[in-house]
């Protein structure tokens, strides 16, 4: 057919039509059909494979579509998965925290329990001893009362022997005390003494036990002291608080005494042979609250009363004779020099003499031994505090440990 209608000497639609108006149009509507005919058979396979092609989009959309479905599942435990891990990383660094915590807490206590090995013992036996000072509280009590109130009179010797028939009394009584009870270490402290050392009292027993009579008294103090050391010392300690100096014999004595009375200033009443009557009423402490003020009666008239107020009185006369009724409304003080005092005072100066240098670092010792043993004490005092009061795990306080 082909062969044929490509043949135009023997079949041309423009001959035909020629020859016949009606066969030339059927010659074109035939070689049309067969032109047709070639063409629909080219691409019937055509058909065939895109109908192929669409079934296989459409098994394709639909493989998509589950694995856009898997994608966002797969995303949805990819997220889940990363919030689990961020967790897990979370109890980690939590976990390497308490470790490290513990591990401090393990270091803390273990240099705790280095440290505090040391006091273990002197806890320990100061702990027992608490007990032996407790039951004998009430004789220590009674024999230091004793000693502020009567034994400042006496020199060192005439104490000594006081003391001992003291404790044969109370011993009689049946009343317990510790025998190797120490005024000294009784009634002051390490850091008092020390700083009493620097405001001038000499370091001997005698003036350390008038230096804790004229610090704790309740009747004014009377001070005799022929080699004139008490004032030294006074005027030192109550140097911030501006001591005032008179004597009986100072035409100023009424206005220093209302002054120091009024403002509760310390008052130094020097060369005291004989008691002004004028002060017999501030010995009383005959006060009298009249509105609110508490007043005092000196003279003929009436002043508002400090109890700051600090009265001291010294007699350089050793063989003074004072009235009964005065004894009992004064603190006697003696600062005799004894020979056990004289003799440490002798070998002092006898020493910075000859050889100063000598002294010097004596010297240096002495003060350097004292504050170690203030800083000692305070250190201790400061532990004890903490310890008491830390509150909470004792291991988490970084600045106790």
């Amino acid at each position: 057919m082909n062969n044929y209608l490509n043949d135009t000497t023997a079949f041309d639609p423009a001959r035909i039509a020629k020859a016949s108006r009606a066969a030339g149009p059927l010659a074109l509507w035939v070689k049309s059909i067969v032109e047709y005919s070639e063409i629909f058979h080219s691409i019937t396979p055509l058909r065939n494979e895109l109908k192929g092609l669409e079934a296989e989009e459409a098994r394709m959309l639909a493989k998509q579509r589950e694995l856009d479905a898997e994608i966002v599942h797969l995303e949805a435990s990819i997220e889940d998965l990363k919030l689990e891990f961020a967790g897990l990383i979370a109890k980690v660094e939590n976990i390497k925290n308490d470790m490290k915590t513990v591990q401090a807490k393990v270091a803390r206590s273990v240099q705790l329990l280095a440290n505090l090995s040391s006091e273990r013992v002197r806890w320990e036996e100061s702990s027992k001893n608490f007990v032996n000072q407790m039951s004998c509280l009430v004789g220590d009590c009674l024999f230091a009362a004793g000693f502020l109130t009567y034994i400042g009179f006496f020199d060192h010797y005439y104490r000594k022997y006081l003391q001992s028939e003291w404790r044969d009394t109370i011993d009689q009584v049946s009343l317990k005390m510790r025998q190797e009870m120490k005024f000294v270490e009784f009634l002051s402290s390490p850091s008092e003494r020390l700083e009493w050392e620097k405001q001038g009292l000499p370091d001997d027993e005698l003036c350390i036990e008038n230096a804790i009579i004229m610090l704790n008294y309740n009747r004014y103090p009377l001070v005799i002291d022929p080699s004139d050391q008490a004032p030294k010392f006074i005027t030192t300690h109550y140097a911030k608080q501006k001591i005032q100096k008179t004597s009986f014999a100072d035409d100023g004595f009424m206005k220093h005494l209302e002054t120091a009375i009024r403002f509760g200033l310390p008052l130094l009443v020097q060369d005291v042979e004989k008691i002004d009557p004028v002060l017999n009423s501030v010995l009383n402490k005959e006060v009298q609250k009249a509105g609110g003020r508490v007043l005092i009666r000196v003279g003929d008239q009436e002043i508002d009363y400090s109890e700051a107020f600090v009265l001291y009185m010294i007699t350089r006369d050793p063989n003074a004779m004072f009235t009964p009724d005065l004894c009992s409304r004064v603190t006697f003080v003696n600062f005799t020099v004894t020979p056990s005092s004289l003799q440490s005072q002798c070998l002092n100066i006898f020493l910075k003499a000859e050889r100063p240098e000598i002294d010097k670092k004596r010297s240096d010792i002495i003060k350097l031994q004292g504050e170690f043993r203030v800083k000692l004490r305070q250190l201790e005092d400061q532990l004890l505090n903490e310890l008491t009061e830390a509150e909470g795990n004792i291991l988490n306080n970084t600045k106790l440990i």
